[in-house]
């Protein structure tokens, strides 16, 4: 497996645990924070969502279940050693980002939009 699978592999990993972190906090948090944090990543109650619990359960078990569906083939599935191949190549002939192009990147990931600079004349 290449070095870079095996990064993005990792940062993958990475996320989900610390996605456990907010289930320590999600226990402190009201109804209403619980619904947003759910909506925010897309997410829906288990069983109904009107009572808190329901917005726990599904911030608690929702990384398990994206790793079982990832195992069972459903979504998101692993390439094959030949597309992954092609990938390295493609990364590699796009090389790395300056720091600002990495800014820019970020924020597009975020969806958020700036405005231009105010052009002055003096």
């Amino acid at each position: 497996m290449s070095d870079k699978l095996v990064h993005h592999r990792y940062h993958f990993y990475k996320w989900v645990t610390l996605f456990y972190v907010h289930k320590v906090r999600t226990r402190n948090q009201n109804y209403a924070q619980l619904r947003d944090l759910c909506r925010r990543y897309g997410l829906k109650p288990t069983g109904n969502g009107g009572y808190k619990t329901s917005w726990i359960v599904t911030l608690m078990a929702f990384p398990q279940i994206a790793l079982a569906q990832l195992r069972q083939g459903r979504g998101l599935k692993s390439p094959g050693f030949s597309v992954i191949q092609f990938l390295e190549g493609v990364v590699d002939e796009m090389n790395s980002p300056t720091d600002e192009q990495a800014a820019l990147i970020k924020l597009t990931m975020e969806r958020k939009v700036m405005s231009y600079p105010i052009k002055r004349t003096y």
